[in-house]
């Protein structure tokens, strides 16, 4: 068989892409694992209590192994990108832990809060079960995904004793209703227009949502901020631990 020198020319050309491609692939596999590493120094730190913070070391030692193993990567950029945004971040990251680590281990300061009815409920009401506060807002994203995570998560857990309270922070109750309603999540919520509870169970104002898990004796199990996959894990970690007699 002939082959034309317009197909010949072809062919090469497909080749190259094909070889272009295949060095993409490589080069956002090996930038996504760098990424996964990044998260595992950073949800290691979390979950320290003992130390409750990171130095910048551990993440610009991974971060220059990945570059010297990829200097010539269209993703080279980005890491050196990510990693000034690490420095700038770190900061509010270490007060967020300390916060953390701080409030751990102390006894649930007490509250009472109402419905969009009007009907009050307090943490004396708990009794000894152990509870489950999550921190929203209409306006956080996060939040919005938080809520519809907590659907199942009511219906997993209160059956074996958790008292799962979603607590607003919206402007109105109308706001938290509309959210509800949208997500399809038939739920009781509280609302909080007290910045001091916040505060009280360790998160900053603007952090949300923010996830408390109180044990049988109302010490403060843990706190969570943000939420996504890893934090959900955890969280359901915690919550196995608190529902032990």
């Amino acid at each position: 068989m002939i082959v034309s020198n317009a197909t010949a020319r072809l062919t090469r050309v497909v080749q190259k892409d094909e070889q272009w491609a295949a060095k993409r692939r490589e080069e956002a596999r090996a930038f996504f694992v760098a990424l996964q590493q990044h998260d595992d120094l950073l949800f290691k730190a979390n979950d320290d209590l003992s130390s409750a913070t990171i130095t910048l070391a551990p993440l610009e030692q991974m971060w220059q192994t990945y570059l010297t193993a990829n200097q010539t990567s269209i993703f080279a950029a980005l890491a050196k990108n990510h990693m000034q945004v690490m420095k700038a971040e770190l900061p509010v990251l270490q007060g967020l832990w300390a916060s953390r680590k701080k409030i751990v281990g102390s006894g649930a300061p007490s509250w009472t809060l109402k419905d969009p009815q009007g009907t009050s409920y307090s943490l004396a009401q708990a009794g000894q079960q152990p509870v489950l506060m999550v921190f929203w807002s209409r306006m956080s994203w996060e939040s919005l995904m938080a809520i519809r995570e907590l659907k199942a998560m009511k219906a997993e857990y209160e059956p074996r004793g958790l008292l799962v309270y979603p607590i607003n922070l919206d402007a109105t109750d109308k706001d938290a209703i509309d959210s509800l309603a949208v997500l399809d999540a038939n739920m009781v919520t509280l609302r909080n227009t007290d910045p001091n509870l916040l505060s009280m169970y360790g998160i900053p104002i603007g952090v949300l949502p923010a996830a408390v898990i109180l044990d049988r004796q109302h010490k403060i199990a843990d706190v969570r901020y943000g939420w996504g996959k890893r934090v959900f894990k955890e969280l359901r970690t915690r919550i196995e631990a608190a529902l032990q007699p």
